[in-house]
């Protein structure tokens, strides 16, 4: 998801008629677009000075984003020191798998010290779809006795705020499906980037070593496969007859 404010737009306190120049006013403005991931940065300032210590509040207000698209942040509040005109405040925006635009109203809600807000204030921000996070496997050990487990680890290259599941593929080679158990998929949890899950060997009476191998299968939407390609080859794993 990426965020985009519409028109980069500027909202400014207007000017009453017979209002003397030197009067403090606030405008606002953000960029016209960000990358899903990125923080939407805001700048505020002060026709004048600030007369004294200034707080202006910059609502997020969430129109087709949810909340854990700004990761879960709804209001930044901005300090002007005495003298200062112009600041700036980030709203972090948090890396999902959903693949649709989705915006955010900013809007600038008060003002301290009768510095007047400005009437249009508010400007509107789309999030577009960032680089979707790949996911690669690993198996330690590669080489186990029978009645022992391998551990396959599922890493992905950057946290999302979604559930993420790697389908795994196991195919035998000299093993047979007897040998082992069976792993589906690998659960990754929100904000986590790594996961695992243990296979098990079972004992039998057969003398030779046995193999296969784990590979990842398809992807869910959102998810990329790793490049280069090289990093998709199956893990060989290889089952050992006990001491």
């Amino acid at each position: 998801m990426a965020v985009a404010v519409a028109g980069a737009l500027l909202a400014s306190a207007p000017v009453a008629s017979g209002q003397q120049s030197g009067v403090p006013e606030v405008s606002f403005s953000a960029p016209a677009s960000v990358i899903e991931g990125r923080d939407i940065v805001v700048s505020l300032s002060l026709n004048v000075p600030a007369p004294g210590n200034v707080y202006a509040l910059v609502r997020v207000e969430h129109v087709t984003a949810e909340l854990s698209d700004t990761c879960n942040q709804y209001q930044a509040l901005v300090h002007f020191w005495p003298d200062q005109n112009s600041k700036t405040v980030r709203i972090p925006t948090c890396a999902d798998l959903d693949t649709d635009a989705e915006t955010v109203t900013l809007r600038l809600a008060s003002v301290s010290r009768g510095v007047p807000a400005p009437g249009q204030g508010a400007v509107t921000v789309t999030i577009t779809e960032g680089s979707g996070p790949s996911a690669t496997i690993s198996v330690l050990p590669t080489s186990v006795a029978e009645g022992q487990s391998f551990t396959v680890t599922a890493s992905l290259s950057h946290a999302v705020t979604s559930w993420v599941y790697v389908p795994l593929v196991i195919t035998n080679t000299t093993a047979e499906a007897s040998d082992y158990s069976t792993a589906g998929r690998i659960t990754v949890r929100p904000n986590d980037t790594q996961s695992t899950v243990k296979i098990w060997t079972n004992r039998d009476n057969d003398a030779d070593d046995e193999q296969f191998t784990v590979a990842v299968g398809t992807l869910q939407a959102g998810l990329r496969a790793p490049m280069p390609p090289l990093a998709e080859t199956p893990q060989l794993c290889s089952l050992g007859f006990p001491t």
